[in-house]
């Protein structure tokens, strides 16, 4: 009979049960959404670490990060390319890329000849495109050409590095260097491929060119500054870490990405910040449905009056308001979970551009954020706005079931 009953008053009030339903709807889909898109944001953080940065597990010279800020290209791993092919080998490896990252300075010279050439620092990266197409496939971040091919002076660019420095394909600029034995080296390259490169600090200042190329002009003989290893999908970071160790030889050590403390602590950072971010959500959004809730209930007292008039005890009361807040809250929740879940896949699609608010930022995150929606975040978000409307009646109907009928009937 309380069933029928509630669903006699939901259909009755159409527009109160109506917008009821759309303040929780709203709630449930902004808190989806807000959840999806900081899902985003830190799987963002962490890929962009791990192909650009540290890998799964990185192997350098065991004192190459206590000279770092020297770069010293003589901390190298020796015999570079027959250690990542031993690597790649090995059953709890999916992939693995030697690189070669040095410091330069870029010379452009402007119409007017040399005395209005321009020197522009960058970071140089060699890595072998073949190799690196399996790591991460580079070339899906191409926006203009090709990559680089292997023993050519060629050169692949960020899209900002270009853009703020009147960079187009075909154009060649040299580049000066310090190799691995502290001489100083000049070379020119063509500029073959611009890229969409994943964070501003990477794209306004990277500059790709091949592995061998590199290891020829800085003289680094068969080393490489770094290996990143990629773990396979079925072994843990663990045993992945434990068989890249036993094939190490002399100095070199592998470290898991973990470990590494500037990229693990963005990381925690990253995870802390959007913990705190989700907190915030939940809570505005608790207090659109709470609120909602409760006035619903106070601005039918005079309905109070009149069931309590005709027989009805409180409890019964409490109960019945319980059960119409409950329809209400589940087609509202169930509406907006679904709604953030499209919303979130559609923005999953086409991305959301952040490049403006993240100029000057010098994190790994992304210009361009992905939401990512999962079903467990549907979930979740609907028993929680369910539970939340459908409990923030007990405490107004409670209070108002207990005023006299004749009290209840006099207001307004």
């Amino acid at each position: 009979m309380l069933t029928a009953m509630a669903f006699r008053n939901i259909s009755r009030n159409r527009r109160r049960s109506i917008l009821s339903a759309i303040a929780i709807a709203v709630s449930a889909l902004a808190i989806v959404f807000a959840f999806s898109l900081m899902n985003g944001l830190l799987s963002d953080l962490v890929g962009n670490v791990q192909n650009f940065v540290s890998g799964d597990i990185r192997i350098r010279h065991r004192d190459f990060d206590t000279y770092e800020y020297l770069t010293p290209l003589h901390l190298s791993v020796v015999e570079a390319r027959n250690l990542q092919q031993q690597v790649e080998a090995l059953p709890e490896v999916a992939s693995a890329v030697t690189r070669i990252s040095f410091p330069a300075v870029m010379y452009l010279s402007r119409s007017g000849g040399s005395e209005s050439s321009e020197s522009i620092p960058l970071q140089g990266i060699g890595v072998d495109f073949i190799h690196e197409e399996r790591y991460q496939e580079l070339s899906s971040l191409l926006r203009n050409g090709r990559l680089p091919n292997a023993n050519s002076n060629e050169a692949l660019i960020g899209s900002g590095f270009a853009s703020r420095n009147n960079l187009i394909i075909g154009d060649s600029f040299t580049v000066l260097t310090t190799t691995r034995t502290r001489g100083s080296n000049a070379f020119t390259l063509e500029i073959v491929g611009i890229a969409q490169l994943p964070y501003n600090s990477l794209d306004s200042r990277a500059m790709l060119i091949p592995y061998d190329r590199a290891q020829y002009f800085l003289r680094m003989e068969e080393g490489a500054t770094e290996i990143l290893v990629k773990r396979a999908p079925s072994s843990s970071e663990e045993e992945a870490l434990a068989a890249v160790n036993a094939v190490l030889e002399g100095p070199s050590e592998a470290r898991s990405w973990r470990d590494i403390g500037l990229a693990f602590t963005y990381i925690q950072t990253a995870t802390i910040s959007y913990a705190i971010i989700a907190l915030i959500f939940f809570l505005l959004a608790s207090t659109v449905i709470v609120n909602t809730t409760m006035m619903v209930i106070f601005e039918r007292i005079r309905e109070i009056g009149t069931l309590s008039a005709m027989g009805m005890n409180p409890r019964t009361l409490v109960r019945l308001f319980f059960i119409e807040a409950l329809f209400i809250s589940i087609i509202g929740a169930l509406c907006g979970a679904l709604g953030g879940t499209l919303l979130s896949a559609i923005f999953g699609n086409i991305g959301i551009d952040f490049t403006n608010q993240l100029q000057g930022v010098d994190f790994e995150i992304s210009n361009i954020i992905y939401p990512r929606p999962t079903a467990l975040i549907s979930l979740l978000v609907f028993l929680y706005s369910v539970v939340v409307s459908a409990l923030a009646t007990l405490l107004p109907s409670t209070r108002s079931a207990r005023i006299r009928p004749v009290e209840a009937l006099r207001r307004v």
